[in-house]
């Protein structure tokens, strides 16, 4: 990704946003798509979550985490 990002005469759109989306899925060890969320989140002020994925969640500063309660749907 960084080598994409790189690339002379190629323009990224959101280039600074993707870059940092690779910085925090490498330092912070969270899943792909979790460093992907936690930036644009962040843009449109959102700073609660509903999510089952407590663990990497947790890890993004300014996010408070909230995981739904279990439905008897959901065996719980």
């Amino acid at each position: 990704m960084l080598a994409v990002l790189n690339t002379p005469g190629l323009e990224v759109v959101d280039g600074e946003l993707v870059l940092q989306v690779v910085v925090w899925y490498v330092e912070k060890n969270v899943d792909f798509m979790d460093a992907d969320n936690a930036p644009w989140k962040s843009r449109q002020g959102l700073q609660t979550v509903w999510t089952f994925d407590q663990k990497h969640c947790a890890r993004f500063e300014g996010i408070t985490v909230v995981v739904p309660a279990p439905t008897s749907a959901q065996g719980g």
